[in-house]
């Protein structure tokens, strides 16, 4: 299993375009979302299961991304981890 250091998760969290983490659960196999998008992590303990990849939230995914492209502005991700409190 790869894990990131502080370091690289907080590099990926502050990159300015959409970014967002993967997490594969290889004994269920399947697979779950993460935005990481101008979030201060320090460390993941865990990988939040709330947005599995499916369907629908592939889709959501993708209008997101092409949001924010399309106005070029702050984020507002719908893939944040509900654990953590704003």
């Amino acid at each position: 299993m790869g894990r990131l250091s502080r370091e690289e998760l907080l590099a990926i969290a502050r990159y300015p375009a959409p970014t967002y983490l993967f997490g594969i659960d290889v004994i269920r196999e399947c697979g779950f979302i993460l935005s990481v998008n101008e979030e201060e992590y320090s460390h993941l303990n865990g990988f939040p299961t709330a947005y599995p990849i499916n369907p629908e939230n592939r889709s959501r995914l993708w209008h997101e991304v092409k949001r924010y492209w399309e106005r070029r502005r702050r984020l507002r991700s719908c893939f944040t981890d509900p654990d953590r409190s704003e």
